[in-house]
């Protein structure tokens, strides 16, 4: 084993362990340890992986973004904590310059799409981009595609006693009897998609308005420009 002499010094937030096995990969190394954990090393790499090699991870702990990696001692890749943060801050303000790129290139027809809403689906998204500057380019496509879908549903199903006895089915026979259902559904575009269906079919069309924005369980209301309390 080479001498440990490119460790950090006082950074002892890490975890050692013995690669069981690598995988040569066109870009990169496939390596897993603890019987099946993984993690990627891309080419080039000062260092290539072998099995039995001991890795040192940083931070310690599985779950956690790599900032570390060294094999037998050396260095692979390596940011402090400091580093590693500033780095996810550069990292993001660089995908939302993107983001809003790519929206300005879009937004003709994204405004058109709200335009063709039933009306208190247009002041459910109007009261996010009152309270949000950034929402469109940020949210609005996500909102959007919920607020679609829910039009899709309850213009096809029509009544509420049958929406609720629908979303529990399976997805073939859900799209059966909706034939419009999108693909593109996640768990929470499609749970929202069905509880605003639910609101705009009953006697309480105005809590289409009011209802919580598609994506606050994951950024929260502040963030997301949703007049509401946490």
């Amino acid at each position: 084993m080479l001498t440990q002499v490119e460790y950090p010094l006082n950074d002892n937030d890490y975890e050692e362990y013995i690669l069981e096995e690598v995988k040569d990969q066109e870009n990169g190394w496939e390596c897993s340890f603890n019987r099946g954990t993984c993690f990627y090393i891309p080419k080039p790499s000062p260092i290539v992986p072998e099995r039995a090699m001991v890795v040192r991870l940083y931070p310690g702990g599985l779950g956690f973004l790599i900032r570390g990696i060294f094999l037998n001692g050396r260095k692979v890749r390596y940011l402090t904590s400091e580093e590693q943060d500033e780095k996810n801050h550069q990292d993001s303000l660089l995908s939302k310059e993107e983001k809003r790129q790519e929206f300005e290139k879009g937004k003709g027809d994204y405004f058109e799409r709200i335009g063709l809403l039933p009306e208190q689906f247009q002041r459910r998204i109007a009261k996010f981009q009152i309270t949000n500057p950034d929402f469109d380019w940020d949210f609005g496509s996500y909102e959007l595609f919920c607020c679609e879908q829910a039009v899709v549903i309850a213009e096809t199903l029509k009544r509420v006693t049958i929406l609720e006895a629908w979303k529990d089915k399976p997805f073939e026979e859900q799209r059966m009897e909706c034939p419009e259902l999108s693909d593109d559904h996640s768990g929470n575009t499609f749970g929202m998609a069905v509880r605003l269906a639910h609101w705009w079919l009953s006697d309480m069309k105005e809590m289409v308005v009011k209802e919580h924005g598609a994506l606050t369980p994951l950024v929260g209301c502040k963030d997301y420009g949703c007049p509401h309390n946490e």
